[in-house]
């Protein structure tokens, strides 16, 4: 899914932030870096509906998201979005397999589908689905977080910071894991990390695409 926001602004506490143009082909692996403060979190939350602009367009696919409502907003993350966080966002009291699983079946998938898909995407990440994600390290729960974003196939993939609190190996263990079963979907990944950013073939500076100004 192709993403293209244009003239969109939106307040963030006492700052607004603009962003004039950007452009992602579908397909696309595309590694947004940028210091802290910088706006990447927040333009990944308009990519995903989670943040309306004020104005402008934010168009993902066919989908102008910007002109969606919030519940239609909360349908197309659903059915088109994956998104990684970088603190996991795992519900504690469930598995593995129930984490990856739960996004599906509340969008409406049978169950036994969703369970089978998430046990598919674990064992391929070399995770045992049954385990509790309060036993897993950090870099399993954030694989796990990486199987419940590709869960429902979604046509864009979104991911912030999401090796940012890991090592070295375990960095490049979720990498790989993004990479290898994004299964075409275009990809946005923000990281300051210069080691994760040279795994990318192509850069976007968030210095370059977006700027703040006091509202």
């Amino acid at each position: 899914m192709r993403v293209r926001v244009e003239g969109a602004e939106v307040v963030r506490g006492s700052r607004r932030l603009f962003v004039d143009r950007w452009n992602v082909p579908a397909g696309a692996r595309r590694c947004l870096a940028g210091e802290s403060g910088s706006g990447k979190t927040t333009a990944l939350h308009l990519l995903s509906g989670l943040l309306a602009p004020e104005r402008g367009r934010v168009e993902v696919g066919d989908v102008c998201v910007s002109a969606l409502g919030e519940g239609d907003r909360d349908a197309f993350r659903a059915r088109s979005v994956g998104y990684v966080f970088q603190d996991f966002n795992l519900l504690p009291g469930l598995s593995a397999q129930e984490n990856v699983a739960l996004p599906s079946s509340l969008a409406g998938q049978a169950p036994a589908v969703a369970r089978r898909r998430a046990t598919e995407l674990l064992e391929r990440l070399g995770l045992d689905g049954s385990r509790s994600v309060t036993q897993l390290s950090r870099g399993e729960r954030q694989r796990v977080a990486v199987a419940r974003a590709l869960a429902a196939r979604p046509g864009l993939l979104l991911a912030d910071e999401p090796t940012a609190s890991l090592d070295p190996v375990r960095r490049d263990q979720v990498l790989d894991a993004l990479f290898s079963l994004a299964e075409g979907a275009t990809l946005v990944l923000v990281s300051h990390d210069p080691a994760v950013q040279a795994r990318f073939d192509e850069r976007d500076d968030a210095a370059d695409l977006f700027r703040w100004e006091p509202t």
